[in-house]
């Protein structure tokens, strides 16, 4: 896949071209988006570079309980998925490699599979090209309920899903060739059955599976990342002949099956989607990020019953990103995530620059257009990135695992993850605007915080007995 991505920047680079969306509109009430700096942990012994599942934010059992304090699980090249335990105020203990019986956990997720409460852990085989399943133990442990031929070339994203609506959890997973979707059904018992396999497209990168048309059964969508030269159509103008991708609707069947309804243009390597109300008309949108080549996303607005309009091109490299010769590309836009960071009602985006190793904040405004707000430096080669309140303050903070050892005595071979707390208004150690005070002099206190906004984005697994713990 590295081999991939080299050749069609090398192959694109003298012909990039930039499609850039309409200006964005200020909003009447701006809220400015904070982040800490980066605190950076040893984490795994690097994440494969394009993974779409390089972690998740849960709260796992330790000693016959889970605490109050968010954990990191996160993909890992060498060995099995790395588990960092919180231990308050945002901060980690040193990593520890759980067992998965295989040679590497390219791709995690973390889902309750067998109903018990606790967080369990699928990863696949980069080498093996193999799913396993990892069920947990309330002492904290992790055994191994059972290993699943991934039908494709690498595994790339993991989705967790009832697909066939019998009240289990199901697996998707996408893979980097073949050209197909394996499908794990769920039995309630964190084992699984494989379903036929569902035909996605020739490299299969990016899922993401939702309900697009409203029927309450999950569907699907996959990118195609084969480039395809053709007629690009954006919002009713008809451009001249580009080299594009295209991400493919399937809608679900509800049995575990898809049928395909429709194809749409975008950008060329996509590897991230994103699915999210970003002009609240009350219909899911598409928000797809184009690596490397034009670094950039494709924003596709929800129509209703699975359809969706043509694609508008968003630039998401910021002041900072590498363009050589005035290109837009090589820098490499690789991780996404929708999330409403100033708790202003509207989703915001953050973007992470995988050779200038940055993250990009953009504020959304509610009508499906976004403002750059500012960037921030990260570990080295990033890729995707999660979002979860990770410090307890009920803001949503960010993990950004990365994928270059750093160069020194200390943790040689070891990559690192980058924790940013978010620091908006109404969050734990908010920055105060200069004077601000309350009557009689007193220094303002943050208020309790609202509960967070489109908690579907954040991707967060909470054990079931959590809530009370959290709210003491």
């Amino acid at each position: 896949m590295k081999q991939l991505k080299t050749g069609l920047v090398l192959a694109l680079v003298a012909s990039a071209f930039v499609l850039t969306a309409p200006s964005a509109t200020a909003k009447d009430s701006h809220k400015d988006i904070t982040f800490a700096p980066a605190q950076d942990y040893p984490s795994s012994t690097v994440t494969y570079n394009g993974t779409a599942s390089p972690g998740a934010i849960t709260h796992l059992y330790r000693n016959g309980k889970a605490d109050k304090y968010a954990d990191l699980v996160i993909a890992n090249i060498v060995g099995g998925p790395v588990v960092l335990y919180g231990v308050g105020g945002g901060k980690f203990s040193e990593r520890h490699v759980v067992n998965n019986h295989d040679s590497d956990a390219s791709a995690v997720q973390v889902a309750d599979f067998n109903g018990d409460g606790i967080p369990d852990i699928v990863s696949g085989g980069y080498t093996t090209e193999r799913l396993t399943v990892m069920l947990g133990n309330r002492d904290g442990s992790f055994r191994v309920s059972g290993q699943y031929q991934l039908h494709g070339v690498w595994p790339s994203e993991f989705q967790i899903a009832d697909l066939n609506r019998d009240g289990h959890p199901d697996i998707a997973t996408s893979s980097y060739a073949g050209g197909v979707i394996t499908i794990l059904l769920g039995n309630g018992d964190g084992t699984f059955h494989q379903a036929p396999s569902v035909q996605g497209t020739t490299l299969a990168l990016a899922l993401k599976v939702a309900d697009f048309n409203g029927d309450r059964i999950p569907d699907m969508a996959v990118t195609e990342s084969i480039p395809t030269l053709g007629k690009l159509t954006l919002e009713g103008n008809t451009a001249r002949d580009l080299l594009h991708g295209t991400v493919k609707i399937l809608l679900g069947k509800g049995d575990g099956s898809f049928r395909a309804v429709g194809t749409y243009p975008i950008g060329v390597l996509s590897e991230t989607i994103r699915y999210a109300d970003i002009n609240e008309d009350g219909k899911g949108d598409l928000v797809i990020l184009n690596a490397l080549v034009g670094n950039d996303a494709s924003i596709l607005l929800g129509r209703g019953g699975g359809r969706f309009a043509p694609e508008r091109r968003m630039h998401v490299g910021g002041p900072g990103s590498l363009e050589p010769l005035g290109v837009r590309t090589i820098d490499g836009a690789e991780g996404l995530q929708l999330v409403d960071f100033n708790r202003d009602g509207h989703l915001d985006m953050v973007v992470t620059q995988m050779i200038s190793s940055t993250l990009v904040i953009f504020e959304g405004d509610g009508r499906g257009h976004f403002t750059f707000q500012g960037q921030q430096r990260v570990t080295g080669f990033p890729e995707d990135l999660m979002a979860g309140d990770l410090d307890g303050d009920g803001c949503p903070d960010l993990a950004v695992p990365g994928n270059v050892p750093p160069v020194g005595p200390s943790d040689v071979g070891v990559a690192r993850v980058s924790i940013l707390l978010n620091r908006s208004a109404g969050c734990a150690g908010a920055v105060k605007p200069p004077g601000a005070k309350v009557p009689g002099g007193v220094a303002e206190t943050p208020t309790q915080p609202d509960p967070i906004l489109h908690l579907s984005v954040l991707e967060v697994v909470l054990p079931a007995e959590l809530a009370g713990l959290l709210a003491k």
